[in-house]
């Protein structure tokens, strides 16, 4: 198993404005956790998050745009069980994560203990999965810090750093209890 940072969804938290002046800030990080062959519940991961999608183009983009919309804007697909039935373009598989969960951590935090961190939830939500319990875990509580404009910079900061690497971790193998 492993856990990947997805850069795009890493975030000065919380995002509301009013909100962060009453709790202030965080780095929220998002972590997208994986099975591997072998691990246990892989073969079910697998069949079900091993999708056949069309690669994002400008070309997919005209596509989507071309279809009809429903009363409240939002596209109608051709056919609700094959949602890419008709797309001219080109396809791809991809294998999408089993969970996706995000993180605070503080805007001094070392990639090391982002990684440590994310490694823990992944254990946990995999040993979950593999039970096909609800694999969904809880973060700690974040205890409320004074918002101030320097720690506002530091968060931004930290963020930036993140979405410039490319952060993964594989985990050891752990089994099913």
């Amino acid at each position: 198993m492993y856990v990947k940072i997805e850069p795009s969804g890493c975030l000065v938290a919380p995002e509301n404005q009013g909100k962060r002046e009453q709790v202030g800030c965080w780095v929220g990080v998002m972590c997208r956790f994986y099975l591997d062959p072998g691990d246990p519940g892989y073969d079910d991961y697998y069949t079900t998050h091993y999708v056949w999608i069309p690669k994002i183009t400008a070309e997919y983009d005209q596509w989507v745009r071309s279809l009809p919309k429903d009363e409240n804007g939002v596209t109608i697909m051709p056919n609700p069980n094959d949602p890419y039935e008709g797309y001219p373009g080109e396809m791809m598989w991809q294998l999408n994560p089993f969970h996706n969960h995000r993180i605070y951590v503080e805007p001094d935090a070392q990639d090391k203990d982002i990684l440590d961190m994310a490694q823990g939830l992944l254990k946990l939500s995999a040993e979950k999965y593999a039970k096909k319990e609800d694999h969904r875990v809880a973060n700690k509580p974040l205890m409320p810090v004074a918002f101030t404009a320097k720690r506002l910079s530091d968060c931004e900061a930290k963020v930036a750093d993140i979405k410039s690497k490319q952060l993964e971790r594989k985990a050891s193998k752990t089994k099913a209890k």
